[in-house]
C-alpha cells in the first residue's frame, strides 16, 4: 500500500506537516519545543493529531494585512482589543504543551479588558486567563485538509467567531467566509460578524487589498476606517444564510508573489476538510522492561522536517530515518536504564581485563557525514574497543569537531540495544551500514528476573550472523552476560561490580573455549 503523505505545500507555498498518533504519543511529545521551528502548531491528543507549518512569506503577509484589519475595525468600533499570536490555545485540565495555535486571535470589547486586567498581574495571571477563557475571534489564513475539526476545536475553548481565509486557485484571488461557532448545531456560516458589528466577508476583502495598496500604516488605519464606517452607515443586518466573497483580479499585481494551488507543482491533492477518519496503526505502546516507545511512520520530508528539533530533552534512543520513513521515541523505563548501565559496566569491564581499550558513546545519534543533519539512530549502548577506541580518544583530544567527525565517518565496533521491538525493525541493517562490527539484542522482561542476551556479527551488506561467542570482546558468550547482569544489579558497588565482571572474563580467557561461530538450529 502506498505511504500517505505526511508533508505539503499549502496554497500560499507554506510547507504543512501532518500526522496521525495516539494520544498518549501526542501527549508525550507536546514537550518538545516545537515553536523554535514551527507555527500553527496543533497538538490535540482527542483527535489524534499533530500539525506543524513552515509560513511562507506570502502567508506572513497576509497574515499580518488581516491582524491590521482586526486592530483597525476594532478601534474605528470603539471597542477594545487584544491580540494573541504564536499562542497555544488549550483547557488547564490538558496535557502542557498541547493545544492548537491559531494564526491570529483577538479578545474584543469585554473579554479584552479582562484580559487586560489579567496580563496586568503578570504573566501567570494572563496565562491562567487564556487557560479560563477563549478568544472572541480566531482568524486562520491558508486552511487545507489538516485543519479538518479545527473549528469544532475552537468552539471547544469557547471561540465565538472564526474567519477563514484562502486564497484563491489564482495569485490575486482571496476568498473569505465567517462562521459562528457557539450555534448549538455547531459552526454555522454567517454574512455579518457579531464581534465587529455590521463588518462582512466583502468588507475584509476589500481591506485586504486597501491595507496591500497603503505605504504607510496611517494609510492603512484610514483605509479600513472608511471601509468600517461606510458599513456601519449601510447598517446591514445579520443574515443566516451562507455568503462567500472574493476579491478577484483586480487586486494589486504581485500582491501574494508565490502562492499557488494545492493543485500546482509538487504538491498533492488536497481532499475535502471533511474527511473520513483512517485507521492508523498504534503509534504507542509498552516495551517487555515498561519503556514508553512511540513509532510513527511518515514521508522521508517530513523526518527531514523534525530532525532539527531537540528530541534528547525529553526521550531516549532517538531514531530519525528518512529512507525507511521511521521516526522512534522511548520514555526509558528505570529497569531499562538499570540495564544499559549493566551491559556498560560489562563491556568496560571485559575490555579492560583483556588489556584492550575501550570508550563509549551513550546518548550519542550515530549517522555518518553525509546523512542530513539531526537524523541518525541512538543506541542504548556503543563502544570503540581496540584500534579504534584508541583512535576516537586521539580525535576526542584534538576537540568536539574532531570527536565528531570521527564518530560520523568511523561506525563502533559493538553496538548493544536493551529491550528491542517491532519499531526497532530495519535497525541491524542501519548500524550495520555505518560500519558497525557486532551487535548485541538483549531481551529482558519486566516481571522476571532474567535477560536473553543474543550476539550478532553484522556487516555494510550482509546478512547477521549469531555468534556462540563475541569478536569483538574475544571469547565473552551469551551466558557469560546472563550470568553477569543478576550478580550485578545486586552488588551495592563499584568495586564489587568490577570485581564480578573481571573474574567473569578470566574465567572465560582460561577456559578459551568460546570462540567461533554458533551452528546450532536458533
Amino acid at each position: 500500500m502506498k505511504k500517505r503523505a505526511t508533508r505539503f505545500v499549502g496554497p500560499l507555498g507554506s510547507t504543512i506537516l501532518h500526522l496521525r498518533a495516539d494520544g498518549a504519543t501526542v501527549a508525550a511529545v507536546a514537550g518538545v519545543d516545537w515553536s523554535r521551528r514551527f507555527r500553527r502548531v496543533w497538538l490535540d491528543p482527542l483527535r489524534e493529531v499533530i500539525t506543524l507549518m513552515s509560513p511562507s512569506l506570502p502567508h506572513e503577509e497576509l497574515t499580518g494585512v488581516v491582524e491590521s484589519i482586526v486592530e483597525g475595525s476594532a478601534e474605528t468600533l470603539a471597542l477594545a482589543a487584544s491580540g494573541l499570536r504564536q499562542t497555544r490555545l488549550r483547557r488547564s485540565k490538558e496535557p502542557p504543551g498541547t493545544g492548537v495555535e491559531p494564526d491570529v486571535a483577538f479578545y474584543i470589547g469585554e473579554r479584552a479588558d479582562a484580559y487586560r486586567a489579567a496580563r496586568d498581574e503578570g504573566k501567570a495571571a494572563a496565562e491562567a486567563f487564556v487557560e479560563r477563557t477563549g478568544p472572541d475571534l480566531v482568524v486562520e489564513v491558508e486552511v487545507t485538509h489538516a485543519d479538518a475539526g479545527k473549528m469544532e476545536r475552537y468552539r471547544d475553548l469557547g471561540v465565538r467567531e472564526f474567519w477563514r481565509v484562502r486564497s484563491a486557485r489564482t495569485r490575486e484571488e482571496v476568498e473569505v467566509s465567517f462562521f459562528a461557532l457557539a450555534a448549538r448545531s455547531g459552526p454555522k456560516p454567517v454574512e455579518v460578524s457579531t464581534v465587529l458589528p455590521d463588518l462582512l466577508p466583502a468588507d475584509v476583502c476589500e481591506a485586504v487589498e486597501a491595507v496591500l495598496r497603503s505605504r504607510t500604516s496611517r494609510d492603512r488605519s484610514r483605509a479600513v476606517a472608511r471601509i468600517v464606517r461606510r458599513r456601519q452607515q449601510q447598517g446591514i443586518r445579520l443574515r443566516e444564510e451562507r455568503a462567500e466573497y472574493r476579491v478577484g483580479p483586480h487586486m494589486a499585481p504581485g500582491a501574494f508573489p508565490g502562492a499557488r494551488s494545492l493543485h500546482d507543482g509538487d504538491a498533492p491533492p488536497a481532499p475535502a476538510l471533511e474527511t473520513a477518519r483512517v485507521v492508523e496503526p498504534a503509534t504507542c505502546f509498552v516495551g517487555p522492561l515498561g519503556s514508553t516507545i512511540h513509532h510513527l511512520r511518515a514521508d522521508a520530508e517530513t523526518v527531514l522536517e523534525l530532525s532539527g528539533l531537540d528530541w534528547e530533552r525529553r526521550f531516549r534512543r532517538v531514531r530519525l530515518d528518512p529512507a525507511q520513513g521511521v521516526i522512534t521515541l522511548a520514555e526509558s523505563s528505570r529497569l531499562r536504564d538499570e540495564l544499559c548501565g549493566v551491559f556498560q559496566d560489562i563491556v568496560e569491564g571485559v575490555a579492560n581485563t583483556f588489556g584492550r581499550p575501550a570508550r563509549g558513546l551513550r546518548h550519542t545519534r550515530l549517522r555518518r557525514a553525509d546523512d542530513p543533519p539531526g537524523t541518525g539512530v541512538e543506541a542504548d549502548g556503543a563502544f570503540y574497543v581496540g584500534d579504534r577506541a584508541s583512535a576516537y580518544r586521539a580525535a576526542f583530544a584534538e576537540g568536539a569537531e574532531a570527536a565528531r567527525a570521527f564518530v560520523e565517518r568511523i561506525g563502533p565496533d559493538l553496538v548493544v540495544e536493551v529491550e528491542p521491538t517491532h519499531a526497532d525493525e530495519g535497525k541491524i541493517e542501519q548500524v550495520a551500514a555505518l560500519g558497525a562490527r557486532e551487535f548485541w539484542r538483549v531481551r529482558g522482561r519486566s516481571d522476571r528476573g532474567e535477560v536473553e542476551p543474543e550476539f550478532l556479527a553484522i556487516g555494510p551488506g550482509v546478512p547477521p550472523r549469531p555468534l556462540a561467542a563475541s569478536e569483538v570482546l574475544t571469547g565473552l558468550t551469551p551466558q557469560d552476560t546472563r550470568e553477569a547482569v543478576p550478580r550485578l544489579q545486586r552488588s551495592p558497588s563499584v568495586t564489587d561490580r568490577r570485581r564480578i565482571v573481571e573474574e567473569i572474563a578470566r574465567r572465560r580467557r582460561e577456559q578459551g573455549d568460546g570462540a567461533g561461530e554458533y551452528r546450532a538450529a536458533s
